[in-house]
């Protein structure tokens, strides 16, 4: 391999310089953070002058809302420095990206620092917005130019998925195709190539919709808040819509970004599109610039009863207002329909005022994007992935004009005097779709071969002898259906010959969140409360027959593995992780204690870790285990459900979510080819009697330290039971079986209980627990 990033150097510790930075140490790329030396400290010695890497080191370990490290332990991986007194840091570097001011001349004395120091084959990159990436370059020795281009993060960089490539016209084929591989398999990134243009992707579309709205806003007579209803979740864009993305962005951002396109074309016609109204910016002027000082589009303030409640900006009466109560009949019908193709339709071909309004402002969207897309981009599906991944766009704007009836739409946009781009002209004359796919189908039906469709799932043919259950639950719920599916294609499996193995899969936002809760409610309602236990029973099966299969059973896990999700995926022959992936068991919530094999797993796990040390103390580990199931804490990722004992170190934690299906069909393969053998039953020591002593000790505290509730008191008590094995004896070896029992007989006792129908029934009414 010609390129091998192993060390990386990050110039610039600003916010998205030091995000940059915990993003290459989640992936384990150690990493050098330099900036300036702060003036008060020019002259003085040591850490001091490298306060503003080691500041930013330190507010990226406090901020816990988003935080930017996977654990805290990865921040090690970054060492804090200076540019003045620690430039060869970066001589051993593979990549060195530049994050300083937008500002040219700041970048290129920068690079000219830095060049002593780049060696022979190190990448050099940019993370400029908007400054052209061949102007950067312009002094740069011809061979280093070779190996530059623009590497364009977008904030915050851990959570936002969108990385753009920016190429010059002498930057190497193989580093252009070094760098999307490693941004995509390494960093997780959705990676879209664009040309060096104004603002380049994302922001050159994005740029469009601020100014757009504003204009339509003042023309149909609507306030702010409801732009915001009519142009977020409602047409399949950002849940913050319009003028609270402003917001969060900041509108100062948002003036910069805008001028900057401004400055760069020539086009009158299209400057018009970039043009912000003189309102914003004499919003800026007021220092209203958005989140960032508590007041732009948006404030958020106390009311008298302390509750926290957010105005709306009045541009006639220059004052915050309460918003108004958006109920138009029209959007109401909309927000009921589930499809995003049938919404849409029903919205914009329409003849309420909302409708004309959604027409102009989407129709004006994708024309401007197909207008400009041979300028800024290869491909229109650049475009349509850095608008989803950058913005968090449901579609992008050619998805989108599919989805409204792409000749209908076009055909409007004509009547309404658009002169399409020619490269559209051609596909309309074919009547050539965009896409040959559905853009507002997300399933993997679309990608593999169905071989069975059930209730609940679909069975999949992912090739080379692999099949996937691919699960299609209400709300991502383990159900009846799902249960007997799952056996089914186990089976499948098992019986045929030229099958390997499956894959366990979800193509939505989770994997399974847990047990139906209706399904359960329904039970206890009609007081059939042995039908719970026969479920329980059941679920207990499954869970078995997961672990106990013949053929390899890989669980592809991503977003939320809670409850009986968890229980299932903790019995897979292996876990395939996405980074990002929340695991726990979190049966308290709703009054009941995980009965589906997941404590039982814990304490077997934990028995196998503990001797393997040749440990014979169990207490202190397992009283970890009581406290994280009794307080249902889930993993804020995989690394941590790693710690939690949820993922084991022969499970796969990888960042790309676009590839956690083929990266679990490669461990299926592998096993099949090493050998895979069916695992078999053993007894497990616990720690009986002595370890419930000690248990109920720690439960008592937790209750008086307010941790738990009396109820969740309870709850725990029956849990430690199952942790420590029962009324036996300190070492004694019990079957699974039993542990299993153990899990059972809790469980139904507490289904009996009022306060876990309370903690059911709030559950599902208001998707909350209930603390009782």
């Amino acid at each position: 391999m010609k390129y091998n990033i192993k060390k990386a150097a990050v110039i610039g510790a600003g916010v998205m310089g030091a995000g940059i930075a915990a993003i290459l140490a989640n992936a384990g790329i150690t990493v050098v953070l330099l900036d300036i030396v702060p003036k008060e400290f020019l002259g003085a010695e040591g850490k001091k002058r490298s306060a503003l890497a080691v500041g930013a080191i330190e507010r990226l370990l406090a901020d816990k809302k988003l935080p930017a490290f996977a654990t805290d332990e990865m921040a090690k991986y970054i060492t804090p420095g200076n540019l003045e007194d620690d430039l060869s840091l970066i001589s051993d570097c593979d990549w060195i990206i530049e994050v300083v001011a937008e500002n040219l001349e700041i970048k290129h004395k920068l690079i000219e620092r830095l060049l002593p120091h780049i060696k022979a084959d190190a990448i050099l990159s940019t993370n400029t917005s908007g400054i052209p990436v061949a102007s950067i370059a312009k002094n740069m020795p011809v061979d280093l130019q070779k190996r530059f281009l623009g590497t364009h993060f977008f904030n915050p960089p851990r959570y936002m998925r969108l990385l753009e490539i920016i190429p010059t016209a002498e930057t190497e084929t193989d580093v252009i195709e070094y760098m999307t591989d490693f941004g995509y398999h390494i960093l997780g990134k959705g990676v879209v190539k664009a040309h060096d243009t104004p603002n380049f992707i994302a922001n050159r579309i994005g740029a469009v919709v601020t100014p757009l709205a504003f204009r339509q806003m003042k023309k149909y007579g609507f306030g702010i808040d409801k732009i915001d209803v009519l142009t977020g979740k409602l047409i399949g864009r950002a849940k913050s819509a319009t003028f609270e993305t402003a917001d969060l962005v900041g509108l100062d951002v948002l003036a910069h970004v805008n001028n900057n396109i401004l400055g760069a074309l020539t086009d009158e016609e299209e400057k018009e599109y970039f043009k912000l109204p003189e309102e914003i910016r004499a919003m800026c002027e007021n220092g209203q610039l958005g989140n960032k000082t508590d007041a732009g589009f948006y404030k958020r303030v106390k009311d008298e009863n302390n509750k926290k409640i957010k105005l709306v900006w009045d541009f006639a009466k220059q004052e915050y207002v309460m918003p108004d109560q958006i109920e138009v009949p029209f959007i109401e019908v909309g927000k009921k329909i589930s499809r995003l193709r049938d919404r849409l339709c029903a919205l914009i071909y329409s003849d309420e005022a909302e409708s004309k309004f959604l027409w102009e402002n989407i129709s004006e969207i994708i024309y401007y994007s197909a207008k400009v897309k041979n300028e800024v981009a290869d491909d229109y599906k650049d475009i349509d992935n850095a608008m989803k991944w950058g913005y968090n766009w449901e579609v992008g704007p050619f998805e989108l004009w599919d989805l409204i009836g792409f000749e209908k739409a076009a055909l409007r946009m004509k009547a309404d005097g658009k002169k399409l781009p020619e490269w559209v002209e051609e596909r309309l004359v074919k009547k050539e779709n965009f896409y040959e796919r559905d853009p507002d189908f997300n399933s993997f039906e679309s990608v593999y071969p169905v071989l069975k469709k059930f209730n609940h799932s679909t069975l999949l043919d992912l090739g080379d002898g692999v099949l996937g259950l691919e699960f299609k639950s209400p709300g991502d719920s383990i159900t009846a259906n799902i249960r007997k599916e799952l056996v089914t294609a186990i089976d499948q499996v098992e019986n045929k010959n030229q099958y390997k193995g499956l894959v366990l899969l979800n193509s939505g936002g989770n994997f399974l969140v847990g047990a139906d809760l209706k399904e359960m409610i329904t039970s206890i309602m009609a007081g059939q409360l042995n039908d719970v236990g026969d479920k329980i029973s059941e679920f207990q099966q499954v869970s078995l027959r997961i672990k106990y299969a013949r053929k390899p059973v890989i669980a592809a896990v991503h977003g939320m593995v809670l409850g009986g999700g968890c229980e299932f995926a903790l019995q897979a022959s292996r876990i395939v992780a996405h980074v990002d992936t929340y695991m726990g068991l979190v049966e308290v919530g709703v009054g009941l204690i995980p009965a589906g094999g997941g404590l039982k797993e814990l304490v077997q796990r934990n028995e196998k870790l503990l001797k393997s040390l040749s440990c014979n103390d169990f207490t202190p580990t397992i009283q970890k285990l009581l406290f994280q199931v009794a307080t249902a804490q889930v993993s804020k990722n995989a690394y941590e459900a790693l710690q939690l004992g949820y993922l084991q170190p022969t499970d796969i934690i990888i960042a790309q979510i676009d590839g956690l299906t083929e990266r679990a069909k490669e461990e299926v393969l592998r096993l099949a080819k090493d050998g895979f053998r069916q695992v078999l039953p053993k007894q497990t020591q616990v720690t009986g009697n002595s370890g419930m002593a000690t248990l109920r000790a720690i439960i008592m505290g937790m209750t008086e330290g307010g941790f738990i509730t009396g109820y969740d008191a309870e709850i725990a008590e029956k849990i430690a039971k199952v942790l420590t094995g029962g009324d036996v004896p300190n070492g004694s070896q019990i079957t699974e079986q039993e542990l299993l029992r153990l899990e059972k007989e809790g469980f139904t006792e507490l289904i009996q209980n009022a306060k876990t129908h309370e903690r059911i029934s709030g559950m599902v009414k208001n998707r909350r627990p209930v603390r009782n």
